[in-house]
């Protein structure tokens, strides 16, 4: 997980909790994910994106409908 420098700690310390290793880098977002496109090239690894990601869409959407269903 990267996140930029000093968001919410109470945050990452449960990201860190949950086992994922987190990274602070840059001032806001657009900074964090621009270091995140960077290290997927250089080590290979898979980019979540944290809106546009075909699983978490579909996720989100399988939570509402079971709200709705209440």
């Amino acid at each position: 997980m990267v996140v930029p420098v000093g968001e919410q700690p109470s945050k990452s310390a449960l990201m860190r909790a949950f086992g994922a290793r987190v990274i602070e880098h840059g001032r806001d977002f657009d900074e964090s994910r621009e270091y995140v496109e960077d290290l997927v090239a250089r080590e290979g690894l898979r980019y979540v994106h944290s809106a546009n990601e075909p699983d978490l869409i579909a996720g989100v959407g399988t939570y509402a409908l079971e709200v709705l269903r209440r």
